[in-house]
């Protein structure tokens, strides 16, 4: 179902941040809600949400602890005038990236939501 019109200038798919540590993942299709976002990406002045946010299951991204719904972690930023995004379901993702990108404090409840999803430290790579 698609919320709202939908208004492609220019896809840039070089600058996004890389959540994933490694392969293989899972993903599920869902379109973003940006109902209550205020979120706006400096450079293109565009409503955002951002990789390693939690997303409930209506497309709603879930920003604090307790976590109610979460359901699963969107895997690359997503902007208002193209809203459709990934959700990962199973995966390894480098917890340290997500949450500094997501601007998101990753905790234990959350991490516990998603026991198919591997949290991992940074490594310095």
């Amino acid at each position: 179902m698609a919320r709202g019109e939908r208004k492609i200038v220019s896809v840039s798919v070089g600058g996004d941040v890389e959540i994933l540590n490694r392969a293989p993942f899972e993903a599920v299709p869902m379109t973003i809600d940006f109902t209550s976002i205020e979120d706006v990406d400096k450079e293109t002045g565009k409503k955002i949400v951002k990789a390693g946010t939690p997303i409930d299951n209506k497309g709603v991204p879930v920003k604090e602890t307790p976590w109610t719904g979460a359901w699963g972690i969107l895997l690359h930023d997503a902007y208002e005038d193209n809203p459709d995004g990934a959700l990962l379901r199973k995966a390894y993702i480098n917890k340290t990236v997500a949450a500094a990108h997501s601007g998101l404090s990753y905790d234990t409840a959350l991490e516990e939501l998603f026991p198919q999803i591997t949290f991992e430290e940074d490594q310095g790579k």
